[in-house]
């Protein structure tokens, strides 16, 4: 006879540079505290590349989460187990934001890409749903100016000036047009230059958020990093999520 017991499906996804282990210990002790009462299994989405197309990373994702639902309703039905596969997010940082987007591609576009299963919601941890602080974003920028200046430098051309790149991100960072609180806001432009670039870009995108890292990486990486990002500033689709 077949038990009618739905199946709770709990999905880490990690955010911004993180790995597979940033949950560390933190999914198996939720099992094994929830699994007392219900049937509750965790899965880890493993590395993805934060870099890039963030539309990229989103598919990705979906179609994972879909190979993982069919994996867990073939083991339900080999122990002759009814119900339905149920299915909540949690993603930190920049992980909230891709699992967001999930959701909503499955919910607006595509509501029987999981057959069955349901997605029943989101946990967020530490999550920019609202991009950053503009106020936060220009004097965290601002503090990052002269040393991301001296990394760059490394990379400009010799007739680059650091007093020309400084003040080009500076001014990048006065000059952000933020959104008025409650009011639907078009997609923010993304054409940031050139490398004029790896700081003033670093100003007007999400200094805040990857500065930290810049000074590791190249050229065409940070390119990429910030590519991934920039959807901090698509304030239409923040808004959406």
């Amino acid at each position: 006879m077949t038990a009618l017991q739905d199946r709770l499906l709990l999905v880490f996804v990690h955010g911004f540079r993180g790995t597979d282990t940033t949950f560390k210990d933190f999914p198996s002790r939720l099992k094994a505290i929830a699994s007392h009462t219900e049937d509750v299994h965790t899965i880890i989405y493993p590395r993805y590349k934060t870099a890039g197309d963030f539309q990229i990373a989103v598919r990705n994702l979906q179609y994972w989460v879909r190979e993982q639902v069919a994996a867990q309703q073939s083991d339900m039905r080999s122990k002759d187990q009814g119900g339905k596969v149920l299915i909540a997010f949690l993603g930190h940082s920049m992980g909230g934001l891709v699992s967001a987007e999930v959701i909503l591609e499955i919910k607006q576009r595509s509501p029987d890409f999981l057959g069955d299963a349901v997605i029943i919601g989101l946990i967020a941890y530490d999550t920019p749903f609202y991009s950053i602080n503009h106020r936060f974003l220009s004097s965290t920028a601002a503090t990052h100016i002269d040393t991301l200046t001296r990394h760059a430098n490394k990379f400009m051309s010799p007739n680059t000036s650091s007093d020309s790149a400084t003040s080009l991100a500076r001014s990048a960072v006065a000059q952000i047009t933020w959104p008025q609180a409650n009011k639907a806001t078009p997609s923010a432009p993304k054409g940031w230059g050139l490398l004029a670039g790896v700081v003033g870009a670093a100003a007007v995108g999400a200094a805040a958020y990857i500065a930290k890292d810049w000074i590791k990486a190249g050229v065409d990486d940070v390119f990429d990093h910030l590519e991934f990002v920039s959807t901090l500033m698509d304030f239409e689709g923040l808004n959406d999520r």
